[in-house]
């Protein structure tokens, strides 16, 4: 925004767009007329609603206003841009991690959508900064919450953060803090979880975010983090950097997020806050402990939250961890395969999980039969066309399973190698505990933090287990991520659930890790998430071989699979005789790109 050079350097920030037009061109320019404009907008139609909206703001961001009227409008049309920019999130950005082209778009759209917006207030900012007013506060509310959305986004698509972005919001603080307005409420009917904030929680939303380590989440945590942040910035202090308790480093002079204040060299630095989380830790870990215990959840910190988020936040609001292994550049390339299904399938040779179970299905044969004794009825034979001369013949039927049919039915099985394809990766760098490996453009759709892969160097060696721990994108369908080895071998099985009482379980993928004695640590078991817990006697199934086992503790879990240490028990017979018989349970400032790339874009919507 233009400032000039009697204002204090604390309330520089960078300038608003040029205005250069006296009105509207689609209505009148007054409030009252652009939301009875925006009322007979074709909401239905997503794309023409949001060319519409594109080509409003793309008007207004250039429009001639006093800031009271250019707030008036913003305010009305503010609303509109948050319910489009959920919709095509919801449409179009949420389906893979990975976007297409066509994804790739409309992400772009949605941050122009926001970026224009923004501007729009950055404007009465820079309308308004001369003197303290109700007015200066709102519109850096309004801009500090819009940059915030705009990190959302970029965060949901695993996109790197907008230039300038950081440097605006740091200079909005500056700002509000040289008219004394960091305490300052102000009402905001689209925050959800909290009816007004402060400017200082507002900003505090922003950095709380930004060291989140967003990248490693999936989108829904993501998603469920910024729904709360709002509430949740109340126990964030903002402080000096010198006072004890400043976990990150805030350089407000910079275009960079907070920081690990423990890794920077502050000597000599001025314009550095320091940002105090501890509270807001603090908070996380009493309720993460009242879950475990069943006590009542103290606190803020909604019941809804999932542990494994809660408990990822705790570690990056928390005191820094160290890293456990250096790391090298490496030029290798790693062949890999993605989710259980896919690493199942190949660590067992490419045979399918039926096959490594080798249970091959029994022939059934269903009877129908009228109890003993009793004259066999027809309940339709009073039916005006019932054909009265037939006789009722109940007998069996021979069923046999889909298994055991000849067919021609061969064609319509799936191909598995390409429905479990392999993906090949560039290793950017390397250490003992896990990889960075990168695809500079057709990365893998199905990518997802927390998710279970297989890797290796070649075709004749062995496959390794690891998990994804984050992810980045770039804007040419290319990414980044960041992998934990789990293990260097591990056996494909199948486990089930045995419930006292009650039939168990079907058998689900899962995979053994062996125990290594010299490293003292047991044998490992890596399942779905559900239904297994700590405690459970499982049925491992091992190339056809089964076993009872029972699952000890929980080593780590993600959205996609649980690891457990679990012990082997006395071997029982499950030839399916006797009474150890197990049946098988019944279903039961941004810089914006090319504005003409959206004209394409309107009719796919």
């Amino acid at each position: 925004m233009t400032m000039n050079q009697h204002n204090p350097p604390a309330t520089r920030a960078a300038s608003a767009p040029t205005a250069v037009t006296s009105e509207l061109s689609f209505c009148k320019t007054t409030a009252r007329d652009l939301a009875a404009w925006l009322q007979r907008l074709p909401k239905a139609n997503t794309g023409e609603y949001s060319r519409q909206l594109y080509l409003a703001l793309s008007e207004l961001s250039k429009l001639q206003a006093a800031p009271e009227l250019r707030i008036q409008l913003l305010e009305q049309i503010r609303p509109e841009v948050v319910q489009i920019t959920r919709q095509l999130e919801k449409n179009h950005l949420l389906s893979n991690v990975i976007l297409s082209s066509r994804a790739n778009k409309v992400a772009n759209l949605c941050q122009t959508l926001q970026h224009l917006l923004t501007s729009g207030y950055k404007q009465v900012v820079a309308d308004s900064q001369h003197k303290r007013s109700s007015l200066l506060a709102l519109s850096v509310q309004r801009t500090l919450h819009g940059l915030f959305s705009s990190l959302a986004l970029t965060y949901l698509t695993y996109r790197s953060v907008p230039p300038g972005l950081w440097f605006e919001a740091h200079q909005m603080h500056r700002l509000a803090a040289h008219h004394k307005l960091q305490t300052q409420k102000v009402n905001d009917p689209l925050l959800g979880s909290v009816p007004a904030q402060t400017l200082e929680q507002a900003y505090c939303c922003t950095l709380l975010l930004g060291c989140s380590r967003a990248n490693q989440m999936r989108q829904r945590d993501i998603q469920t983090l910024v729904k709360v942040l709002p509430r949740w910035s109340t126990l964030a202090q903002l402080q000096p950097i010198s006072q004890e308790g400043s976990l990150f480093a805030v350089a407000q002079t910079t275009d960079t997020p907070p920081r690990y204040t423990a890794l920077l060299n502050l000597s000599g630095r001025s314009q550095v806050l320091g940002l105090n989380t501890r509270a807001l830790s603090g908070a996380i870990m009493d309720a993460l402990k009242a879950r475990e215990t069943g006590e009542s959840q103290p606190g803020i910190i909604d019941e809804h939250i999932p542990v494994q988020l809660l408990q990822q936040l705790a570690c990056a609001w928390g005191d820094i961890a160290k890293r456990g292994f250096p790391r090298n550049t490496s030029t290798d390339e790693l062949q890999l395969c993605l989710g259980m299904s896919s690493v199942h399938y190949h660590l067992a040779g490419r045979k399918t999980f039926e096959d490594t179970l080798q249970q091959p299905p029994k022939e059934s044969t269903l009877e129908l039969s009228m109890p003993s004794g009793e004259e066999t009825v027809d309940i339709w034979s009073t039916a005006v066309d019932a054909y009265h001369e037939a006789s009722v013949h109940l007998g069996s039927i021979d069923y046999s399973p889909p298994g055991k049919e000849e067919a021609p039915q061969d064609t319509d099985k799936p191909d598995h190698d390409v429905l479990y394809s392999l993906h090949t990766a560039k290793v950017v760098n390397q250490s003992p505990g896990g990889y960075c490996l990168e695809w500079l453009t057709n990365a893998p759709p199905n990518l997802q933090t927390g998710d279970i892969l297989a890797l290796r160097k070649e075709e004749n060696h062995d496959w390794a287990i690891a998990t994804i721990r984050w992810i980045r994108q770039n804007n040419q369908t290319g990414a980044r991520i960041g992998i934990e080895m789990l293990a260097h071998r591990a056996q494909p099985c199948g486990t089930r659930l045995l419930r006292s009482g009650k039939a168990a379980s079907n058998y689900l993928r899962a995979l053994c890790i062996p125990e290594i004695a010299a490293l003292s640590r047991p044998a490992q078991l890596i399942t779905a998430k559900i239904p297994f817990r700590e405690g459970c006697t499982i049925t491992l199934n091992i190339d056809g071989e089964e076993s009872r086992a029972t699952l000890g503790q929980l080593i780590q879990h993600t959205a996609s699979y649980s690891q457990f240490e679990y012990t082997p028990v006395k071997a029982t017979a499950q030839t399916g005789q006797g009474t150890g018989k197990t049946q098988p349970a019944t279903a039961d400032h941004v810089k914006v790109g090319n504005h003409d790339d959206f004209t394409s874009l309107w009719d796919l919507l």
